[in-house]
């Protein structure tokens, strides 16, 4: 009788969609299959744009549900975005349906937080980059418009930590997603009770951070199987640094998707003054590490882009009408608060292009080069910064997340940087994910042998650096002038 398949489960949602993978390990090979595919972007109720966690529960329980009784699911971990929670009452119960990173209430709490906590003194103490959304302002925002809510509030649980309960954990707080708050110590790795005390969020609601890989509860009910449930880095970017083949500490990385994340794997958080002033960031990682990263504008552009023009192709003809379009024919800052949530990117664009002096590309392969273009700048300030703060000349970039599959972007970047880029894996949160279980099943021993499975189950594309840099560096200089010009 052949031998039951043991599945390991990574669930992995992202903003907006969601996938249940399958993993099987057999004979040093990982296999990854998608079983479930969903889409659950926010909704608007109630003034905010909220998740709808129960429907995210049901999908994770349906996804689960197509895996056969032919296969016994031995683990299940979940991956999601960062900074969104979910405050639970006495009952156990969401005291409401958990916000959306996307709602623009937060900015205005901004400045008042700082003026209570200092800012450079919540750097200091939890290393990340300040952005409206972090954690640290949703909360001060429900201090402020919901007092009487918020006392009620006895469990603070980031989404996927609660989506682990629902599953039948119980409830914690995994390390690398309570990171991204703005409300951890970087270096105790326990939360930050001095900001907490400064807003008035009762420290008791929080539970202290487990590791990467702590099995969270041995077996749960789910249909018919009966997994472990494993806390896997459960912030995505976490669970995708952790299945890039990184070689040494001159290796970065590029994790893309709707964000990209640009930065290195480190042993030591740094917090100093330059590091505060470039707004970089050192969130938590496996096995005691500091994803020391920027966190940028990514591929919304492009998603947005296509979303706010009719008629727009789809993505395969829309990056090979940007490949065909003449370069540098206008260039918008990436990062621009502009391009966070517009009615309509395609006019947010020409507007930014209008205030600039710049004159819009021809059709949608000229504005989807323009915004390649951009994402690649923005790439080459941040690698070039990192490389200025950390002390270290970097050797090569490692490229990871569907971004990895345009050989647009993955050249251009190259020929950017004048780096060898390193494209691979494409699924690579749900590929950490499951590699960060395996190890907790003792099928994998350490960190570096992951990698190496990794590796060895899904190859690596290289990209060379193909012709001249200083068009390059003569973009970045006309991009810092535009920047300038708004600015003035």
């Amino acid at each position: 009788m052949a031998k039951t398949a043991e599945v390991m489960v990574a669930v992995d949602l992202g903003a907006g969609s969601g996938r249940v993978m399958a993993g099987v390990l057999t004979a040093g090979v990982l296999d990854l299959k998608e079983v479930h595919r969903f889409t659950s972007p926010p909704q608007m109720a109630d003034g905010y744009l909220r998740w709808d966690a129960e429907f995210l529960e049901a999908a994770i329980r349906e996804g689960v549900a197509k895996i056969g009784a032919d296969k016994k699911v031995v683990s299940l971990g979940i991956d999601t975005w960062g900074v969104d929670f979910v405050l639970a009452g006495a009952d156990g119960k969401p005291l409401e349906a958990p916000r959306c990173y996307r709602n623009e209430h937060t900015r205005e709490l901004m400045n008042p937080t700082f003026a209570k906590l200092g800012e450079a003194a919540v750097y200091q103490r939890t290393g990340i980059q300040t952005m409206h959304f972090n954690t640290l302002f949703q909360l001060a925002a429900w201090k402020h418009s919901s007092p009487e809510t918020l006392a009620k509030a006895r469990h603070f649980a980031m989404m996927p930590d609660w989506l682990a309960h629902r599953l039948g954990a119980p409830l914690a707080n995994e390390l690398s997603n309570a990171s991204t708050t703005q409300l951890l110590d970087a270096r105790t790795r326990d939360w930050d009770k001095a900001s907490l005390d400064a807003l008035g969020i009762p420290a008791s609601l929080f539970s202290k951070p487990v590791m990467p890989g702590t099995i969270l509860a041995p077996s749960v009910k789910i249909g018919i199987h009966s997994p472990a449930i494993v806390a896997p880095a459960t912030h995505d970017t976490g669970s995708a640094v952790a299945a890039i083949p990184l070689r040494d500490d001159r290796s970065a990385y590029i994790a893309t998707g709707t964000w990209c994340l640009i930065g290195i794997e480190s042993k030591t958080a740094e917090t100093g003054e330059a590091s505060r002033a470039a707004n970089f960031t050192n969130e938590a990682g496996v096995d005691g590490t500091y994803r020391y990263l920027k966190n940028c504008m990514g591929l919304w552009l492009i998603q947005q882009l296509k979303a706010s023009w009719d008629g727009c192709p789809d993505y395969g003809p829309l990056t090979a009408a940007a490949a065909a379009a003449a370069p540098f024919q206008a260039l918008v800052d990436a990062d621009a608060d502009e391009f966070f949530q517009p009615a309509s990117m395609k006019l947010a664009l020409e507007t930014w292009w209008s205030q600039t002096g710049q004159k819009a590309p021809q059709g949608p392969g000229g504005y989807a080069r323009a915004c390649i273009e951009s994402l690649v700048l923005t790439f080459q300030k941040h690698l070039q910064t990192i490389e200025r703060i950390r002390g270290i000349k970097l050797e090569r970039i490692h490229m990871v997340g569907g971004g990895c599959q345009n050989t647009l972007l993955c050249q251009l970047t190259a020929d950017a940087t004048g780096l060898p880029v390193l494209a691979g894996p494409i699924e690579g949160s749900a590929l950490g994910n499951l590699v960060v279980q395996a190890r907790a099943l003792g099928w994998v021993a350490d960190q570096d042998e992951a990698r190496k499975l990794v590796e060895r189950s899904f190859p690596l594309v290289e990209y060379r650096p193909q012709g001249d840099r200083e068009p390059w560096l003569k973009a970045r200089r006309k991009l810092d002038d535009f920047c300038a010009t708004l600015r003035g």
